[in-house]
């Protein structure tokens, strides 16, 4: 039998992904194991969710570059109005870029829902939803101040600064995934901690948190991928509860398998 203090990352992946009547015996593991499984979760699901799709989109264009300078209509940004030659509308499974001059503005009631990035230009705003960060913005164009001419060719000088933001927020993902992921996390605990009150055996809260991390990871990269992927079998609300319940299932797994334990020892 594996001891506590032996209880290697190695260990906590293979518990959490098939054994979960197995948690108890991830008690006791080294903090910085914890905290290297919620990275590696963390980074696997924003890869999946956020990375992979930014990729494949670029893909998809040519890359940035050769987007600008053979795809892109001739456009200019002067004294506080955008101009296209003509609209362009790129749709991906989960980002879309919209630019239209025709349209005065650009508000909440194009967005599409669906989408994990969209950029909407128009000629007097430009709008930008990112509902992996939760940011969104609506830039509007007269409120700039300034008198210089935006081109292609201006676009293109700032490549180097869109690598680096897509670093930036490549970062700043994986960051609202563990957020997110512990939070929800906490949820499950307290779920833990009611299911367990009348048992006849005790688990301190920090448990059933170590436990609600270790359960929530199949269920999250399941729906993960589904978002990634633009699947639609239910609405997301119902993904949500559905996903959250098969969490719930999993905890008791482990909890039961705690009692069952106990009852094997005194028995």
């Amino acid at each position: 039998m594996t001891k506590r203090n032996d209880i290697t990352l190695k260990d906590m992946i293979i518990t959490a992904v098939t054994k979960p009547a197995d948690y108890e015996k991830i008690i006791g593991i080294k903090k910085r194991f914890i905290l290297l499984y919620i990275l590696l979760v963390a980074v696997l699901m924003s890869t999946i969710q956020v990375i992979i799709p930014a990729a494949a989109f670029a893909v998809s264009i040519g890359g940035p570059k050769h987007f600008i300078e053979e795809t892109l209509p001739a456009f200019e940004y002067k004294d506080g109005t955008f101009s296209i030659a003509h609209k362009i509308d790129i749709n991906g499974k989960a980002i879309r870029i919209v630019a239209d001059s025709d349209v005065k503005e650009y508000t909440e009631k194009d967005i599409d829902e669906d989408k994990l990035v969209e950029v909407l230009v128009s000629e007097n705003n430009m709008l930008m939803i990112n509902r992996m960060s939760r940011e969104n913005y609506d830039l509007k164009f007269k409120d700039l101040k300034t008198d210089k001419t935006f081109t292609n060719k201006n676009l293109t000088e700032l490549l180097p600064y869109f690598y680096i933001s897509m670093a930036f927020g490549a970062v700043t993902a994986t960051m609202m995934v563990i957020f997110h992921y512990l939070y929800n996390a906490i949820f499950l605990a307290v779920c833990g901690v009611i299911a367990t009150m009348r048992s006849p055996i005790k688990l301190r809260f920090k448990d059933l948190y170590l436990f609600a991390i270790m359960a929530r990871t199949i269920p999250a990269f399941i729906q993960s991928l589904c978002f990634a992927s633009g699947l639609k079998i239910l609405s997301s609300g119902i993904i949500s509860f559905v996903f959250t319940v098969a969490e719930f299932v999993i905890l008791w797994f482990a909890i039961k398998g705690v009692e069952n334990r106990n009852v094997a020892i005194r028995n």
